[in-house]
């Protein structure tokens, strides 16, 4: 068991480190394989059935990387840092300025970009005695 969280945290990691074997190798698969242009013009032709899809995937790797964190004594991000509807603007904006990206890059992104998020507001949070 512990073996298989190791596993999936190298597998992040190769993945933030290097981004060309995340848009180019077999790494992923289901929604999150899709480039964020093909992501930009399904939600031109159907904007919540589009949202609705990728989002969960989002959701579902976002939450397995916690869960990893969480298994190896690490700290999970707080979704709740970022509200939803802020999560599913910021990745929307970030396939259109990269529509040759995959949404799963787009994903990891918003992951640490959460991650800054729940970081600030640590900082800006009182300390309690």
């Amino acid at each position: 068991m512990k073996l298989l969280g190791i596993s999936t945290l190298v597998g992040f990691s190769l993945v933030l480190a290097s981004p060309v074997l995340a848009e180019k190798a077999n790494v992923v698969s289901g929604i999150g394989a899709a480039s964020c242009g093909k992501f930009t013009t399904a939600y031109k032709e159907n904007a919540a059935k589009t949202e609705a899809l990728y989002f969960s995937w989002a959701q579902g790797f976002m939450s397995s990387i916690n869960i990893n964190r969480k298994m190896q004594n690490g700290t999970p991000i707080d979704f709740g840092a970022m509200p939803p509807a802020a999560q599913l603007s910021w990745i929307r904006s970030y396939c259109l300025k990269n529509p040759m990206r995959t949404y799963l890059r787009a994903t990891t992104e918003l992951f640490l970009a959460l991650e800054q998020a729940q970081s600030s507001l640590a900082k800006k949070a009182p300390e309690s005695e």
